[in-house]
């Protein structure tokens, strides 16, 4: 599989911590606003800042990619503005104390996951040099704990 170190390791992990999350809000539907806000807002932080990760912590170090890998982190980025409007819809409607509509939403989140996990992130395990993949590991690691 994956080195315990590689760009595909530390991501895979937040995104199991990100889908955990996912069920706990899928579970908080019916409960009282306050558990649903709760939920929602753990969330939220935590695909923000994983967002944040891939497009400040990687995507930013990998300029010395071919056009098409480049072309497919810039799609990537822009399932990230998707995603985030979907969850500013989702939002609204637990504000508006109504019962949030999920499933489109983790219907994309899990293709966008795929794409990642099947592609993305092993191509850049593979194509960054050594030297990137250590700076961004690291930062990856200081991000990825809190």
């Amino acid at each position: 599989m994956f080195a315990k170190d590689e760009i595909s390791t530390l991501m895979l992990r937040d995104h199991a911590k990100v889908e955990g999350i996912i069920v706990e809000l899928s579970k908080s539907v019916d409960k009282g606003f306050k558990a649903r806000l709760d939920i929602f807002n753990k969330f939220k932080w935590n695909i923000e800042k994983h967002f944040f990760v891939e497009e400040k912590c990687i995507f930013s170090q990998c300029h010395n990619l071919n056009e098409a890998d480049l072309t497919a982190i810039s799609n990537v980025m822009l399932d990230h503005k998707e995603i985030l409007s979907m969850i500013n819809q989702i939002e609204d409607d637990i504000i508006q104390k109504k019962k949030p509509e999920l499933e489109e939403l983790k219907k994309v989140l899990l293709e966008h996951k795929k794409y990642e996990e099947s592609f993305l992130y092993p191509l850049l395990d593979k194509e960054l040099s050594s030297m990137q993949k250590v700076s961004i590991t690291e930062r990856l690691k200081s991000h990825l704990s809190t």
